[in-house]
């Protein structure tokens, strides 16, 4: 019924245009003449007031054009943007200190199209051909309103502003979006499990430090102590004296025994898994074991950061006006690094084989040893349940993380889908409901890019 509605309100549009062969500066103009020219709804009676307050100067009919997209210099070498200003148009609503305050309630309206023309130089990124303009409008005129005005003025070839007409540049409406923050989002289910992980997260963390400061630490202090006082005792722990400051004998307190014979529950373990200055001490612990592979830990540490600056460089192509420079940069030398970057991949790959190869052959002399007089069928089991195990470790290490990285941005493209004039080209916010599962089976690079899920950057 709606695509009904739509279709007729489009042929409506079309109807009333024809042969009317409209030549406009900016794709606000061409909004403001369908009105007027049509003006049977609450949005084009707005949109008429707008105009009758800009024949007489108003600000606040001023400021809604002035924030409204147009098309911008560029377009040949790659700028499709005419996103006017989000924040002149936020500031219609406000109570203006000198003029005629507005009358109309203001909001933001996005359009995406597509253009046909050839005379843009392509560097061969996704969207290359998508424009984007944005429009301040009365908030009578949501997408549902403006999407067949919009097509009416564009689709079927039409050319009403001359940069189309000089470029012969036809643009096909692909969709219409309101850019506001009702914060709705935030009621979602996936919103709020991706929290409430995240706070089971952190108060495991605050947990873990409380408790590896007030039990676990003094534990092993007192474990050092009496591991110093029988090093200087032949008598053993139970019977020892050692000088302190009042020169009296000092035995066994009943601390003392307690760290003796403590063990640290499961619970406990849980909790230091947690605990952030444990793993601050690990992760800051220049010692080495000398089983270890040294060159790793800086082979991954460059990897990363290598890593972290291509993907930081590649996902600016979304938010970029002049591609085709940076292209032309890219082939000098000192870019190389950038240019070359699925290098910083493969440095990864090579880790990783690396390590599952150095850990298997590092176990295979205990394995050997446990085979000793093992029948056939027996080394077959224990080799399988040794390859299961080895496997599920892996997948319980790096599960849990990935997905709620996975989690988070798709919490983080909902909100920017709503609150941001840009388009990204991944829609991690569309697909993530539908194919998540492909992520927690680690299938997901078997399918197409647009069904994935955060694509390169995560997987």
């Amino acid at each position: 019924m709606e695509l009904l509605c739509t279709v007729l309100a489009v042929a409506g549009f079309l109807g009333t245009v024809a042969g009317a062969d409209l030549q406009i500066n900016s794709p606000f103009e061409g909004l403001l003449q369908l009105a007027a020219e049509k003006n049977d709804s609450l949005c084009h009676g707005h949109l008429g007031l707008v105009q009758n307050a800009m024949q007489n100067k108003e600000m606040w009919a001023l400021k809604i054009f002035d924030s409204s997209g147009q098309p911008t210099p560029g377009f040949i070498f790659g700028n499709n943007f005419w996103l006017g200003s989000l924040t002149e148009c936020e500031d219609v609503n406000l109570k203006l200190q000198a003029g005629v305050a507005s009358p109309l309630k203001t909001h933001f309206i996005v359009a995406n199209f597509r253009h046909n023309a050839t005379i843009q130089e392509l560097t061969g990124l996704q969207n290359e051909d998508l424009v984007t303009l944005g429009l301040c409008l009365p908030r009578s005129c949501g997408p549902e309103a403006v999407q067949p005005m919009l097509a009416a003025l564009f689709d079927g070839g039409a050319q009403p502003l001359a940069l189309q007409r000089k470029m012969d540049l036809s643009l096909r409406l692909t969709n219409v979006r309101g850019v506001e923050d009702n914060s709705d989002w935030l009621l979602s289910f996936k919103f709020i499990t991706v929290m409430s992980i995240l706070g089971l997260a952190l108060a495991l963390c605050v947990a873990g430090w409380i408790y590896d400061q007030t039990v676990w630490q003094p534990l092993q202090n007192e474990r050092k102590l009496l591991a110093n006082k029988k090093a200087n005792n032949n008598e053993g722990v139970e019977q020892f004296h050692l000088l302190v400051e009042e020169n009296q004998a000092c035995k066994l307190t009943m601390s003392e025994s307690r760290a003796l014979h403590y063990r640290q529950s499961w619970f406990g373990k849980l909790l230091m898994c947690f605990s952030v200055s444990a793993n601050t001490r690990a992760l800051m612990n220049p010692i080495i074991s000398s089983d270890s592979v040294k060159c790793i830990h800086g082979l991954r540490f460059l990897g990363m950061g290598w890593i972290i600056m291509v993907h930081t460089i590649f996902y600016l192509a979304d938010y970029a006006d002049n591609r085709v420079q940076a292209f032309r940069m890219a082939e000098g030398f000192a870019v190389q690094v950038v240019a070359n970057s699925t290098l910083s991949v493969d440095t990864f790959f090579f880790i990783s084989g690396f390590l599952v190869a150095y850990l298997y052959y590092k176990g295979e002399q205990k394995t050997r040893v446990l085979e000793k007089g093992m029948p056939a069928r027996a080394k077959l089991i224990l080799n399988t349940k040794r390859f299961f195990l080895m496997v599920a470790k892996r997948f319980i290490r790096l599960t849990p993380v990935y997905m709620m990285m996975v989690g988070i941005l798709d919490v983080n493209q909902t909100k920017y889908s709503r609150t941001s004039v840009f388009n990204t080209t991944e829609t991690a916010h569309n697909t993530c409901s539908k194919f998540w599962w492909r992520n927690l089976l680690y299938i997901n690079n078997v399918y197409s890019r647009d069904e994935m899920v955060g694509s390169f950057e995560i997987n």
